[in-house]
Formats: C-alpha cells, structure tokens, sequence
C-alpha cells in the first residue's frame, strides 16, 4: 500500500512546489506616465495613446485617451466609436466597466501589464440590446510607455 502512495506523493509534491516557485516571481509595479501603442487585432494599425496615474488617493489606473474603433450593427450599418475609458488597476492587472441604461450600452477596458513599461490590453463597446445590439468586438492592442 505504501509503495501505491508514494507515486501519488511525489507527484503532490511536485505540484506544490511549481505553486511556490510561481508565488515566488518577482513582482513589480507598473511605471506611471504616457504609453502609446498599436493595434494587434487585424485592425488597421491605428495608434492609441494611453496615460497610467493615480485616479484618486488610494487608487491608481489606466486611461485610454485615444483609439477607435468600429461598431458594427445587424443591419449594416456601422459607426466609428472613440470614447475614453479609464481601468483601475490592481497590481499588473487592470480593469473597468461602463453600463449605460439609456440607450443601453456597455463599454469595457481590460488588460495587464507585461513588464514596467509595457501592457496588453482589449478594449470593447456594445450598443443597443437585443436582436438589434450593436458591438465593436475585441479589440487588442499592445503599448509601451514613451514618457512622463
């Protein structure tokens, strides 16, 4: 019976030991200042600017000041969306909603920082409810910081 364990044990304790050296990774915290980027959906290489800061006392963020994208609808019709959003960010990840009840909307900025200086992130807005809603979809990007 004890030799049908240790198999099972040694596997236990490689896993734990995986979770530890993961807990382990150095952590960082994001540099705060101007970020510009890129697109990296298939979109058309429209740039974006961003600004990472502290929003509040206590709580620091991510703007989105300058992108766009394209909301397309069931029935054809499409049109360019540009809204700033703001994200706030705990550690490397950040995030932020907007829901709009009048018209019915949801706007949504996610992402994460790769390093001090660098994030990926997807970008979303939808419109309308129903058979007639409205959506942008996923739009990804990349940005680097390029100053203060």
């Amino acid at each position: 019976m004890v030799r049908k364990l240790a198999p099972v044990s040694l596997v236990l304790i490689g896993l734990l030991t995986v979770g530890v050296a993961a807990a382990a990774a150095p952590a960082f915290t994001p540099d705060d200042g101007r970020y510009r980027g890129e697109y990296t959906d298939g979109s058309d290489g429209a740039k974006l600017r961003l600004r990472v800061e502290q929003l509040r006392p206590g709580l620091h963020g991510v703007r989105l000041l300058q992108w766009s994208g394209e909301l397309r609808c069931p029935d054809g019709d499409t049109q360019t969306v540009d809204p700033e959003m703001t994200a706030a960010r705990v550690g490397r990840t950040f995030s932020g909603f907007v829901t709009y009840y009048s018209p019915p909307g949801k706007y949504s900025f996610t992402g994460r920082f790769t390093a001090r200086d660098e994030l990926k992130a997807r970008v979303r807005v939808k419109s309308g409810k129903g058979a007639a809603r409205c959506d942008t979809g996923p739009i990804t990007f990349v940005a680097e910081r390029v100053g203060p």
